[in-house]
C-alpha cells in the first residue's frame, strides 16, 4: 500500500527546481501511508510532477519503486494499492507478447505492462484489487486517474491556486497554495446529514473525489481550460454493478470466496486479521486458517461495557479455530491519546465513532503486522444489517395510518422529549426515530433516514440512479454499496489502518464476490421470518465454527461514546463547544450540549458530529 500525489502546473513561471520541492512536500504530508520510500519524477515537455510513498508489500527491492516506466517508454505510473490476480494478468500479457521479461516480481510492474501491451480498458476490464492510479501516457500527452471498482482506494483532484492537483489525501494538496482552498458549503451541509461527505464531493470547494469504478482522463486542453467542473463532467465509468442477472449457488461461493481470501494473502511482509467474533471476519479467518500451515495472527478490540463488547466472543472462536490471537482493551485515558489525531487522520469532517477503536485496533496490529484481512462488506453485498429489517417493519407500519394523518401521528409522537418517554419505562429516542419514519413519503429518502446523524438537517438527494427493478432489501443494499460503504466504512478503514503504516485487505469486496452476490435471489441471502441476513457466509461459516458460538444477535463496533462525552471527555468537549468557528451558530450548539449534559435528549451521534466538525475547522486555516 501507497500514497500517490502530482500536479500539472499553470504558473508558468514554475521552475524546476520549484517543481521537485513542491511535489516532495506533498509527499512529505502522506509519509505515513508509505513510511518506506519515496520517488519522484517530472516530464521534460510538460509541467507534470508525480511523486509517490511506498509502503513494501510486494517485491520489497528497487525493482518495486516508483513512479516506474513501462518497458516501452511510453508510460510512467504511480499506484496505490494491491492487484491480487497478477498471475492472470502475466497470462494474458505473454499471449501477445510471450517475450516480456520482468525486473522484478511486484504486481505494479506486472499492472504497468499490461496498460502498455494490453491497453487500458482491457487492463481494468481483468485487474481485480484496490488501487488508486495515475498513470501519464506521454506519447499522447494524457492523464489517467483511475479508482478501484467499489472505491477501496482514495483519490482526490481539483485545482489548488496554479496547479491542478490529484492526491491520496487532501493534506497533500496543502503544500500547493492553501488559501487558495475554501470550505464547501454543500458537502458541509451532506456532512451534517450523514456524518460522513458523499462522493463526489470533499470539504473543499472545486476539490473532488474520483468516484468508484470511475476512470478520468484529460489532455493539456482540458487542463488548461481551468474549468472545476471537468475534474466531475469527464469522469467515466469502467465498472459498474450489474443488478440484472441471477442464479449462483452457494458452493460456486465456498470456491470464489476460498480463492479470493488465499489471493489476499499473497504478501512479503508479516499477514493476520481482524476478527471481531461476528459472521464475516470469523469466515475470512476460518478460510485464512484453513489456507495456513501455521497459525494465523488474529487481533480483536474489547471495551470495558459489557453490553458493547464483543472480544470474549472472538476469543472463544479464534480459539476454536486455533489462531495466534489478541485482544486490545480500548478505555477512556486510551481514546484520549486518538482523539486529538482525528482531524489530521481523516483530513475533513468525519463523524463515524468507531474510528476510534478502529485506530486503535490498527495500532496493535501493526506492531506484530503490515497487512491485515477484514470482514468488511458483508453487511451491504449479503443483506446483512438489522436496519435492512428494522426499516421494512416500520414502513410496513407507516402503511397504516392514513396519509392525511401521517404528519399529525408524527407530530404528537415527537412532541413529548425523549427524556418523558424514558422516565414513564420507555425508549424516547425510539420513538422519535419511528415519529420521523411515519412521515416519510419515499422509500428512498427513508433508507437515508437510517443512515442520518441529525434528521433535523434537510435530506440531501441521491447523486446515483437505482434500477428500477431492485426489491426493497436489494434497493437498500444497492444505496449502502454506492453511499454509505465507500463514503463511511471504507473512508474509516483506509485513513485509519494507513495512518498507522498498515495495509487492510477486504476478500468479501472482491469484484468476482460482489458479482457473485448480486446474482443470488434475495431469498437466498436472508431467513425467512427471522430478519437477519448473510445467510449464505452464515451457513459456510458453520462448516468451521460450531453453531452455538456464532449465533448471537450482532453488537456492532461501537464505542460507548455518550458516558464518555459525560466522563473524562466532557472538558474536551466543552472547549470545542465553546471554541468559535463560524461553522455553527454558538448557541445553537451549546444548547445542543446543555440537552445531552441533562438527559433530555440522546443526542450524542449529532454531538460528535459538529465536534468532529470543529475539532477539523479549529486545526485548519483556511476561510469558512
Amino acid at each position: 500500500m501507497c500514497g500517490i500525489a502530482g500536479f500539472w502546473s499553470l504558473n508558468s513561471s514554475l521552475n524546476i527546481e520549484e517543481g521537485r520541492a513542491l511535489i516532495r512536500k506533498m509527499t512529505d504530508q502522506i509519509q505515513h501511508r508509505g513510511p518506506d520510500a519515496d520517488g519522484h519524477w517530472h516530464d521534460e515537455n510538460t509541467p507534470l510532477f508525480l511523486g509517490h510513498r511506498r509502503l513494501s508489500i510486494q517485491d520489497l527491492s528497487e525493482a518495486g519503486a516508483q513512479p516506474m516506466h513501462s518497458q516501452n517508454d511510453r508510460f510512467i505510473m504511480i499506484f496505490n494499492g494491491e492487484i491480487y490476480n497478477k498471475d492472470q494478468l502475466q497470462k494474458s500479457i505473454a499471449t501477445i507478447a510471450p517475450e516480456t521479461r520482468y525486473k522484478g516480481t511486484s504486481d505494479t510492474e506486472v499492472l504497468l505492462e499490461s496498460f502498455a501491451l494490453l491497453g487500458l480498458r482491457r487492463t481494468l476490464d481483468i485487474i481485480k484489487g484496490m488501487f488508486a492510479i495515475a498513470l501519464w501516457d506521454k506519447k499522447e500527452k494524457r492523464l489517467h486517474l483511475i479508482r478501484d471498482h467499489i472505491g477501496k482506494k482514495p483519490l482526490y483532484v481539483g485545482y489548488v491556486g496554479p496547479y491542478f492537483a490529484f492526491a491520496s489525501e487532501l493534506k497533500s494538496l496543502l503544500p500547493l497554495d492553501q488559501s487558495s482552498l475554501r470550505m464547501s458549503e454543500e458537502a458541509f451541509r451532506q456532512y451534517n446529514y450523514f456524518g460522513f461527505i458523499p462522493s463526489h464531493l470533499s470539504i473543499y470547494e472545486g476539490v473532488y473525489k474520483i468516484k468508484p469504478g470511475h476512470i478520468l482522463t484529460l489532455s493539456i486542453n482540458d487542463v488548461n481550460t481551468k474549468n472545476h467542473l471537468i475534474s466531475i463532467s469527464k469522469q467515466e465509468v469502467y465498472w459498474e454493478l450489474n443488478t440484472a442477472d441471477t442464479g449462483a449457488d452457494t458452493y460456486d461461493l465456498r470456491e470464489c470466496l476460498m480463492r479470493t481470501v488465499k489471493q489476499r494473502m499473497v504478501s512479503d511482509v508479516p499477514l493476520g486479521a481482524f476478527l471481531s467474533g461476528g459472521i464475516d471476519s470469523s469466515l475470512v479467518s476460518a478460510l485464512m486458517q484453513e489456507q495456513s500451515s501455521k497459525p494465523i495472527k488474529t487481533y480483536s478490540i474489547g471495551f470495558q461495557d459489557t453490553a458493547l463488547d464483543e472480544s470474549k466472543h472472538a476469543e472463544r472462536i479464534a480459539q476454536h479455530l486455533g489462531t495466534d490471537h489478541t485482544t486490545y482493551h480500548v478505555n477512556e485515558i486510551e481514546t484520549q491519546k486518538i482523539i486529538p489525531d482525528l482531524f489530521k487522520v481523516y483530513d475533513e469532517p468525519f463523524s463515524d465513532y468507531s474510528q476510534i477503536p478502529t485506530i486503535a485496533l490498527c495500532q496493535q496490529a501493526k506492531k506484530d503486522t503490515t497487512v491485515a484481512l477484514s470482514g468488511d462488506g458483508g453487511d451491504e453485498v449479503f443483506c446483512g444489517y438489522k436496519r435492512y429489517f428494522m426499516l421494512q417493519k416500520l414502513l410496513s407500519f407507516s402503511d397504516k395510518f392514513p396519509s392525511c394523518l401521517k404528519g399529525i401521528s408524527s407530530n404528537i409522537l415527537r412532541a413529548p422529549p425523549q427524556s418523558l418517554y424514558n422516565k414513564i419505562g420507555l425508549n424516547g429516542k425510539r420513538i422519535h426515530s419511528i415519529a420521523g419514519f411515519i412521515k416519510e413519503r419515499g422509500f428512498d429518502e427513508a433508507v437515508l433516514r437510517t443512515l442520518s446523524v441529525n434528521t433535523a438537517i434537510k435530506q440531501p438527494c441521491i447523486m446515483f440512479d437505482i434500477p428500477s427493478h431492485l426489491n426493497g432489501y436489494e434497493r437498500m443494499m444497492y444505496i449502502d454499496t454506492h453511499l454509505y460503504l465507500p463514503d463511511d466504512i471504507l473512508v474509516k478503514v483506509d485513513r485509519a489502518s494507513m495512518f498507522t503504516s498498515l495495509e487492510v485487505r477486504s476478500p468479501l469486496l472482491d469484484r468476482e464476490v460482489i458479482e457473485h452476490a448480486w446474482r443470488m435471489p434475495i431469498e437466498s441471502k436472508i431467513f425467512e421470518g427471522q430478519g437477519r441476513g448473510k445467510k449464505p457466509l452464515y451457513q459456510l461459516l458453520c462448516d468451521y465454527v460450531p453453531e452455538d458460538l456464532i449465533n448471537r444477535p450482532k453488537q456492532g463496533f461501537t464505542p460507548p461514546i455518550s458516558e464518555w462525552l459525560k466522563g473524562d471527555l466532557k472538558d474536551w468537549a466543552q472547549d470545542l463547544i465553546n471554541t468559535p468557528t463560524n461553522l455553527y451558530e454558538k448557541q445553537k450548539i451549546q444548547k445542543m450540549w446543555h440537552d445531552f449534559l441533562s438527559g433530555k435528549v440522546d443526542n450524542h451521534t449529532a454531538l460528535w458530529t459538529v465536534l468532529m466538525a470543529q475539532s477539523w475547522a479549529i486545526n485548519n486555516t483556511l476561510e469558512l
